[in-house]
């Protein structure tokens, strides 16, 4: 039996009826432009979130997390948002989600294991809500396509839980192919894989040990103030993005805060970027490729104003060491992952560097080298149907 059976099994006295297991991911450039029909260039990584559900004969709903050692209990027909749930509310986020289109559910054991670090930018809460998902498509037999999968996903975070939620982090974690990137275009929703072989083994990523307290940011008003700003351009025809418009309509736009428009020029300058890079991949130019994220991490910096001091000491260290050919921040969170793209001597030399920022900040930064894995559809193609 495979880990998460075991755990299921001393918990409930039983084996699960189902378990799956959904990747985490990164986010090479595209940040904060999916809501503006940006473009994002993304991947899934080897690091998992596993999810195994059994069914009950009662209308009970048991959650077990094996990483908090933590059980919570509900049941089916009292699924809600309760703040001291905490981990378990995004499982029934999912459940509320198909519940509400009709479809009956019975009572359920459910036991999550996971090796995603939480809260630093690689979709471990999206990742538990997706293989959440599965699960039920597959133990109630239920008719729901990718896409109703992806939107349960989506359901739970930005309905049930009040969290801002895309759609890229899900399809990426269900799409993607191993040694690719993942090219979504929230405009048309099209999307695509970028085969990336050369940088297999040269994707890096680095934790910076600093506490989200310390940086905890609310991007709510910034929307309403990019909406506003997308509204005023459309000349009141009420469109809400920033895609189509240039750096100089921005400039000159009136009555806008100079901050909500430094952000609206990073948006535009991301997308260009975003599409820049697809052509860079094709090409297979990593320098290049390198010089782009540093691009996309300084305008996370200076006109997103979305990055921390720490993080950014680490990526001015990272573009100044041999071996590295760029990195930035990942992700929505300021005090989140770091990716670099390097070759394997520049791991060597940039171990320095992380004892020197251990010694300025105060955090203890840690090195993980991951690799660019299948998504969900590629390793249970029996979900895609």
């Amino acid at each position: 039996m495979t880990e998460i059976e075991l755990k299921h099994k001393e918990e409930y006295g039983h084996k699960p009826g189902v378990f799956y297991s959904c990747p985490g991911k990164i986010t090479l450039s595209g940040e904060h432009t999916e809501y503006n029909d940006g473009v994002i260039i993304s991947s899934a990584i080897n690091l998992y979130c596993q999810v195994a559900i059994s069914k009950r004969d009662d209308n009970s709903v048991r959650f077990y997390s094996v990483n908090y050692n933590e059980r919570k209990k509900t049941s089916i027909s009292n699924i809600k948002n309760k703040r001291e749930d905490r981990w378990s509310n995004y499982i029934k986020g999912v459940i509320m989600s198909i519940i509400q289109t009709g479809t009956p559910l019975s009572g359920m054991n459910i036991t999550i294991l996971s090796d995603i670090p939480e809260k630093i930018g690689l979709g471990s809460s999206t990742a538990m809500c997706l293989a959440t998902a599965c699960c039920l498509k597959k133990l109630y037999n239920l008719d729901l396509s990718w896409l109703n999968l992806v939107e349960s996903t989506r359901f739970s975070e930005s309905v049930f839980m009040g969290l801002y939620a895309g759609l890229d982090d899900a399809l990426t974690m269900f799409f993607n192919n191993k040694n690719s990137l993942f090219c979504f275009d929230a405009a048309t929703l099209d999307y695509e894989s970028l085969k990336l072989d050369s940088l297999i083994d040269r994707v890096v990523l680095l934790d910076p040990g600093v506490s989200n307290a310390d940086v905890e940011m609310d991007y709510i008003d910034d929307r309403d103030g990019l909406y506003e700003l997308a509204s005023k351009l459309s000349k009141g025809k009420n469109n809400h993005s920033l895609r189509n418009y240039r750096v100089e309509e921005i400039r000159s736009c009136i009555d806008i805060p100079e901050r909500i428009k430094r952000k609206a020029i990073f948006i535009v300058e991301e997308i260009k970027r975003s599409l820049d890079i697809k052509q860079v991949v094709s090409n297979g130019n990593i320098d290049l490729l390198g010089r782009y994220l540093v691009r996309s991490h300084e305008g996370l910096r200076d006109l997103f104003e979305s990055t921390c001091p720490e993080v950014d000491w680490l990526i001015k260290r990272g573009v100044e060491t041999d071996g590295v050919y760029g990195g930035k921040s990942s992700g929505e969170i300021s005090s989140g992952i770091v990716v670099f793209i390097m070759e394997q001597n520049g791991i060597d030399n940039f171990s320095t560097h992380i004892e020197d920022y251990d010694k300025i900040f105060g955090f203890k930064a840690k090195i993980m080298s991951i690799k660019l894995c299948n998504g969900m559809s590629k390793n249970y193609p029996e979900i895609n149907s």
